[in-house]
């Protein structure tokens, strides 16, 4: 089977061509190939690299999630045209089926989480021009969409609808917990009054990099939320660590020990630099805002804080129920376990307001580490 046939030159299949390509195994006619082989099957969307004479592009093919599909494409419009942004070559939407097909240019490199692990795993940092970019081309699309603002509806945002495994816990254990818990999240709604802006799901699995060029390649999601959100899984989540630690390693990362930022995305010192440039940039795009770095930072840490908690009772949950690797879980349990104590401590004194966090942590570590 041939990809299908272009009419008169242009990038655009026949619609029957094209529905009976889908119709077709992709995988086993030959010309496609999985972008990230390595990754987990997704029984909703699947993204190959299909070569189509001397091009490459980015195929998005929606299983039985057509409003997944629909949504894609009407956030897209927003950006296109942009040079961070690769350009759409079609679409195609079958009333006869539930599988969709939107098809961009291929974007050359690797996703930044796994840019970042790599690095990681080989003791070292990814450029630290990478997150400014990112940060400015965040910037950019704040500007294009904000003239459509009334266009997009007001949902509960990242991290605040982000489940929270608590199964774990004694009766006791999780009454204290939750006290602490509901704190940072009413910290994080505060955020959306203190920082208001966009969230475009800007994780390291949506950026493509490849010398020096950052290019966004998921456009699923646009909320009327905060940019800080973004921040966070940018900056704090660009790695799991996914070489394994010894059993003593991972005490000291749970600890909060000097090995954390050896294995964190960036040193702390790093990351305070990425703050202020974010900061900075948001000042200039909402110069009446006339909230002070401080302010800025402190809402960075509560996301921070609940973006970890997130991710340790995800891990961990995967854990006791046998699902994944185990040395990952783990060691990615006590990463994100650790990281939780340096932003406590960034908090300080704060945070006798969350002091029960510090039971949680221990129990969880307990789990992780028996």
């Amino acid at each position: 089977m041939t990809f299908p046939p272009i009419e008169n030159g242009s990038h655009i299949p026949t619609r029957e061509a094209l529905n009976e390509w889908l119709s077709k195994d992709m995988i086993n006619n030959g010309i496609i190939a999985e972008l990230i082989p390595q990754a987990a099957p997704n029984r909703h969307i699947n993204v190959y690299r299909v070569k189509h004479e001397k091009e490459d592009l980015f195929v998005k093919v929606y299983l039985d999630t057509p409003d997944v599909a629909e949504k894609e494409l009407s956030n897209y419009q927003y950006f296109e045209g942009l040079n961070f942004v690769p350009p759409l070559r079609y679409s195609i939407f079958p009333q006869t089926s539930e599988k969709r097909l939107i098809a961009y240019d291929f974007v050359e490199g690797d996703d930044l989480h796994r840019q970042f692990t790599a690095a990681r795993a080989q003791g070292r940092y990814l450029s630290k021009t990478i997150i400014p970019e990112a940060i400015r081309q965040f910037q950019v699309m704040e500007q294009t969409v904000k003239p459509h603002d009334n266009q997009l509806s007001v949902k509960t945002p990242w991290p605040l609808k982000s489940p929270i495994r608590r199964d774990f816990l004694t009766k006791e254990a999780e009454a204290a917990f939750m006290h602490d818990y509901e704190f940072v999240t009413e910290e994080n709604q505060k955020t959306l009054q203190a920082f208001p802006g966009y969230y475009f799901d800007r994780n390291p699995r949506n950026l493509m990099h490849d010398n020096g060029s950052v290019q966004q390649v998921d456009f699923g999601v646009i909320e009327r939320s905060s940019p800080i959100f973004d921040l966070v899984k940018l900056i704090r989540n660009g790695t799991d660590i996914a070489t394994p630690l010894q059993a003593g390693q991972l005490r000291e990362v749970v600890s909060n020990s000097p090995l954390v930022e050896r294995i964190a995305t960036y040193p702390s010192t790093e990351e305070d630099y990425f703050l202020k440039e974010a900061y900075q940039a948001y000042v200039d795009g909402n110069s009446r805002n006339g909230k002070s770095f401080d302010e800025f930072r402190h809402h960075f840490d509560y996301a921070s804080v609940h973006s970890h908690i997130f991710y340790v009772t995800k891990y961990l949950a995967m854990f006791k129920s046998g699902k994944g690797d185990t040395n990952k879980l783990i060691t990615r349990s006590a990463f994100h376990l650790g990281m939780i104590k340096r932003t406590l401590e960034l908090l300080k004194p704060e945070n006798s307001k969350i002091a029960n966090l510090e039971p949680w942590i221990e129990k969880f570590t307990e789990i992780a580490l028996s």
